[in-house]
């Protein structure tokens, strides 16, 4: 671990493009009205390995834009929002690489909506007790930094076994979103998640798939459900786009909208 350290603090020639990183991870949601979550720690070690540069990737260097709560957060997810494009309201296609962590839902009435906690309990198309995020309502990709790549350490945002997750989830793809990593089932919180999010910074530095990192991270609680998905033209080219690194990821061409035909996903049991 030191020396993993000490290379991480030999940041690259200012010059190299860069990845930029956002954050938006809960604490607690106002008067209580879903359970209290300690995300800071996994956000926060996450976000040491960003400030540090990550600059084992060869062409970039990673810097965190913003690092915010889910207080009113809402429109900084929805497309269309003036929010969503504003890095100073962080939004998520305000940065390269979003990355979330809140409690997550499926409506009760209505399978093709997946759903990320706020922090407030009511807002304009949700009744309280709740404020939810939805994803059809989300697109990303297509306007401001156009986000690439999509995290959230989230309960079943990502369920396939009811196989809705596609109707839930293409929307926020037809925007040319690469890769959305999360949980198809239960994602725990508990002390190892400090070790989490080092571990997913450290191996994106070293360069493993944006897949690889996330499930081997989010495994050293064996109780998680990671998963990731990846969109692409037609098969071979979304088990292509599957094994991009972060950097890959970043550099890759959009698939918006009908140039999508085909969803391709990775989990573990």
């Amino acid at each position: 671990m030191m020396g993993l350290a000490a290379i991480l603090l030999l940041a690259p020639p200012a010059s190299q493009a860069q990845i930029t990183v956002g954050f938006r991870c809960a604490q607690d949601y106002q008067n209580n009205w879903a359970n209290t979550l300690d995300m800071n720690g996994l956000c926060s070690s996450f976000s040491q390995t960003v400030s540090a540069g990550l600059p084992l990737i060869t062409q970039f260097r990673a810097t965190q834009a913003w690092f915010y709560n889910l207080h009113g957060a809402q429109v900084a997810f929805y497309t269309g929002d003036k929010q969503e494009t504003c890095s100073s309201c962080g939004g998520l296609d305000s940065v390269d690489f979003a990355f979330i962590a809140t409690h997550g839902t499926i409506a009760n009435n209505n399978p093709n909506y997946a759903g990320f906690a706020m922090w407030d309990d009511a807002c304009s198309d949700t009744n309280p007790p709740g404020c939810i995020a939805w994803t059809p309502k989300m697109r990303l990709g297509s306007a401001g930094r156009q986000a690439k790549v999509f995290t959230a350490y989230s309960c079943d945002t990502l369920k396939v076994s009811d196989g809705n997750m596609i109707a839930r989830w293409k929307t926020i793809f037809a925007g040319g979103l690469r890769i959305a990593t999360g949980g198809y089932d239960l994602m725990w919180s508990t002390s190892q998640n400090d070790q989490i999010g080092q571990m997913y910074g450290f191996n994106l530095a070293l360069n493993e798939t944006v897949t690889t990192a996330w499930l081997n991270s989010t495994s050293l609680n064996t109780s998680n459900h990671p998963i990731s998905v990846a969109t692409g033209a037609n098969s071979n080219d979304c088990w292509n786009r599957q094994g991009m690194t972060l950097e890959q990821a970043v550099t890759s061409a959009p698939l918006r909208d009908n140039q999508i035909g085909y969803y391709c996903w990775v989990y573990w049991q």
